[in-house]
Parts: structure tokens; sequence; C-alpha cells
């Protein structure tokens, strides 16, 4: 970045001159650098004014606000003081189509002003107030626009995620559960599934306690996405689909991140419907008939079998035998029960300690009932590579 900086021609191409400082102070965010972020906003927000165009520039002046009062830099003060009346400059302007970042940092600009009423002084508790709140939309700007905790080694993502953490926002559940988003969101970038699973659901634990701002910010369906994201990741369907419902619930052209939600929640689609295709099988029970699927050790080492399936239409008995070798001590895992396509997926899973090899486990689905109508049954089965697998009708 720094030797495209250099180049002779972007005092030419102004354009690209711009994005590429704007580019810049995405870096430093990723590398927490909130003073250098600060100073390539504003000299991005500048090379626009002075080209005449207003489009992103309240973005980026209010992103350089917020940057500068968390660097809190020797003369911080005047440089807030100038980004915060940028803003309060481009919001006068007789201008109704501001694009979707310009509407946020006009509402976080108001949000500014009703919190700190554009006080600027040296208390050091009015000063750690301002950082608090800036850090939470910095860090939100961070993982859900410029999704810049992408580039951040695993030491810079924990000291992002502690940063937040210390903020101390639990007291105030908008704000602590935009903390968990953001947190939530950086664990996604990270690949790290299992702690980006438990920040959803600690956030999702504040949504009945959220206001209207929250709500019509659409952070609560953003998690629910989120997590439907992680689910597949771990190869629970059930639960993805689950998580797809509720990030569809009121999504509608009022929420900010209205068109953020509608990608996303296309994108999960996909992906389940993908995941379904490529790991499940079909079995066709057909009227009158049972299937059984047997799952047969061939060793003495542990035995672990898991399913996970789900019924395209109507109904079909379930149930799951455990046969050790010889036949003796069968037990049922599963006691016989009818399952419907409205109990979505059925998971369960079953482990032996070993035995002389040869101990079957049976999965029995009974349309034995039905005179009419074939079953269709989708489902995935886990088992060892030491284990056989066979289906008889």
């Amino acid at each position: 970045m720094d030797r495209s900086m250099k180049l002779s021609c972007l005092d030419e191409l102004k354009a690209l001159k711009a994005m590429f400082f704007y580019k810049k102070a995405i870096y430093h965010l990723a590398a927490l650098e909130f003073a250098e972020a600060a100073v390539a906003y504003e000299a991005s927000q500048q090379i626009y004014k002075a080209a005449g165009r207003r489009s992103l520039g309240p973005s980026m002046a209010m992103k350089a606000a917020q940057c500068y009062i968390i660097s809190d830099k020797p003369g911080s003060k005047e440089n807030i003081e100038r980004m915060v009346a940028e803003v309060t400059t481009y919001k006068e302007m007789d201008k109704s189509n501001w694009g979707s970042p310009d509407r946020q940092s006009f509402r976080e600009h108001s949000e500014y002003e009703d919190l700190f009423g554009g006080n600027n002084g040296d208390d050091s508790v009015l000063q750690k107030q301002k950082a608090s709140w800036s850090i939470l939309k910095i860090a939100a700007g961070m993982t859900i626009v410029q999704r810049c905790t992408i580039w951040m080694s695993p030491e810079e993502a924990l000291t992002f995620a502690k940063m937040i953490d210390e903020m101390g926002f639990e007291s105030n559940p908008d704000d602590a559960l935009l903390a968990h988003a953001s947190i939530a969101l950086m664990h996604s970038h990270q690949h790290s599934i299992g702690l980006g699973i438990a920040r959803c659901k600690k956030a999702l634990k504040l949504s009945s306690q959220v206001g209207e701002p929250t709500r019509k910010f659409g952070t609560i369906q953003m998690l629910h996405n989120l997590a439907g994201h992680f689910y597949v990741l771990k190869g629970k369907i059930q639960l993805a689909q689950d998580s797809l419902a509720s990030a569809e619930l009121n999504v509608t052209k009022d929420v900010v991140l209205h068109h953020y939600l509608s990608f996303k929640n296309s994108q999960l689609r996909s992906k389940i419907k993908t995941t379904i295709e490529e790991e499940f099988e079909k079995l066709y029970v057909p009227a009158g008939k049972v299937a059984v699927i047997t799952i047969e050790s061939q060793d003495s080492s542990r035995f672990n079998v898991g399913w996970d399936w789900f019924l395209q239409d109507r109904d079909i008995d379930f149930n799951v035998r455990f046969k050790p070798k010889g036949g003796k001590y069968q037990r049922d895992i599963v006691k016989k029960t009818r399952q419907t396509a409205e109990s979505r997926h059925v998971e369960g899973s079953f482990a032996s300690e070993g035995g002389e090899g040869g101990d079957i486990l049976e999965l029995t689905f009974s349309n034995k009932y039905s005179f009419l109508r074939g079953k269709t049954i989708i489902y995935k089965l886990d088992f060892p590579t030491n284990a056989k697998k066979n289906i008889s009708l």
C-alpha cells in the first residue's frame, strides 16, 4: 500500500488516491493503529471534499473522529472537533439521496451529540465514555462492513476481543449485543467456529432486552444468520435451518442491514442446500416395507456411530438397536417412535466400549403401517472407517 501511495499519477487520479487512503485506513484498523487510521480517513475525506464530492464524505469524517477519540493523542481535541463539524456540515446540505454508509454516520453523529453534546473537554471520565462509544462503533464497522478482522493475526484478534470486552458494555443490553456481534463476526473471519457459536449464543440471550433502534438496525437477525453459518460448518444442519428461519424474521426494508441480511440469508440457504446434497443420502422406503441400515464393526476398537436424518414428508416409525457379537444383551438405543416431517432433523449417536468385532447397530425405518405411500428419508451417518454399512429392505 505504501508503494502504491507513491505513484506519480495519483495527483491526477484523485478518486484512486482517495480510495488508497481509505484502504490504508482499513489496514491500520486491522493492526489496531487508530491514530494512523484517523489520519488516513481524514485525508481521503479531504480529497473528496476538494473535488466537490459529497458521497462517503460523512462516513469517512465520522470514522476519523471516532479514531481520533480512541487514539487520544496530543491535539486530538482539535481533530475531533474538526471532523465532527464536517459531519454537521454534510447533514445540513440539501441532499436527500445519501448512501447507506453516510446515513449511518448521520445516526452516529446524532447519537454523539445526544450523549456528549459536542463537549470535547479533557475530563478523563468523559474521554473514557467517548472512547468506549467510539470503539463500539468502529468495531461494528470493522467487522460488518470493512471485514478488516480477516487480516488480523491470531494475536491481534485476541487483542481486539479483549479491547471490546474490557469496555464494560454488559450494563447496556443494546451495546452488549453489538459488542458480542462484533466479536462473533471476528471469530468467523478467523475461522474460530466454537468461539463464534459461543459469542452468538451469549449475544442472543440479550435479544429480549434490547430497544427499538437495535431491532431496526438488524443486529439480532445478523446474529442468527451468523450462527447458521457456523452451524453449517459444524455439520449441524437442523440448527442452521432454525437459525435461518430466525434470521429471516422481520427483515423489512426499513431495517438498516436489509440488503446485507437479504444477501447473507440467501447465501446461508444455498450453503444448507449444498451441504444436504453433498453430505446426505436418500433412502426410499416403499409402502408396507421396512428399511434397515446396519453398521457392523470390524475389530475390537470403540464403536461410535452418529445419525442425522429427516423426512421429505409425512411420517415413519424409527428405532435404533444395538446387537453385540453373538446376539446377547441386545438393547434399544432409541425405542420405536413415530417421527414426522414436522419433526425436522432427528439426530443421535451411540458409542460402544468395543469388543471382539462383529457388533452391529441397526437403524430401522418402518413403513409397514402405510399401505399406499412410500416415504423418502434424507440421512447422514458418521461411523468409523473400520465399520461396514449395509441396507436391507
